[in-house]
């Protein structure tokens, strides 16, 4: 579990970033019994939780959903919630809060509102250690060069949980932007 200090959050999103988006407060939680939060007011950061094992619950106002392992939440900033684990079987959840101007593009790439905050990234094994990273590298400190580095792991973490169609999507447009440079160039060197 690792919690920035707000100031440090704040001056580093005031000082025009290179990357708009942070980690604030990440963590890990294995077989979370009894674990429960309560947010009346929600909070200024969008809370991203995948469920690796085991079951929790989220509620937003009142519609309530279940999570399971290889499904992942995202409450969005400002939104009241309560989340926690099944008793019987307690999830075993990674969770980071992102801060920054780019979480509502996170929200949209991700596919995920208010009354839609669940989705199923399945069981990935590329996310645990993702997350661990970001965790390990906010345990060294707060340094410009640190915290750019967090910032670059969420962003991959992000990738990795963007729904299968975004990143077909995206790849056939790197895939065509390819065909175009390899066309100019076979033609550039035919004209030589």
């Amino acid at each position: 579990l690792v919690v920035l200090p707000r100031p440090v959050v704040t001056e580093w999103l005031e000082n025009e970033p290179l990357l708009a988006l942070l980690p604030s407060d990440v963590g890990f939680f294995p077989q979370a019994q009894w674990h429960y939060v309560e947010r009346r007011q929600g909070i200024a950061q969008l809370v991203l939780i995948y469920c690796r094992h085991g079951e929790g619950w989220l509620e937003i106002g009142p519609s309530r959903w279940r999570v399971q392992g290889g499904q992942a939440i995202a409450i969005l900033p400002g939104i009241a919630h309560a989340y926690g684990a099944n008793v019987n079987a307690p999830w075993t959840i990674y969770w980071v809060h992102m801060a920054g101007e780019k979480v509502a593009q996170v929200a949209r790439l991700l596919g995920v509102d208010r009354s839609k905050p669940l989705f199923d990234p399945g069981h990935d094994p590329s996310l645990p250690p993702l997350y661990e990273a970001i965790i390990a590298q906010l345990s060294r400190g707060y340094t410009p060069v640190m915290l750019l580095e967090a910032s670059l792991l969420l962003a991959r973490l992000v990738a990795r949980l963007l729904p299968t169609q975004v990143k077909e999507d995206s790849s056939s447009a790197s895939s065509r932007i390819e065909r175009v440079l390899l066309s100019l160039e076979q033609n550039l060197s035919a004209h030589v």
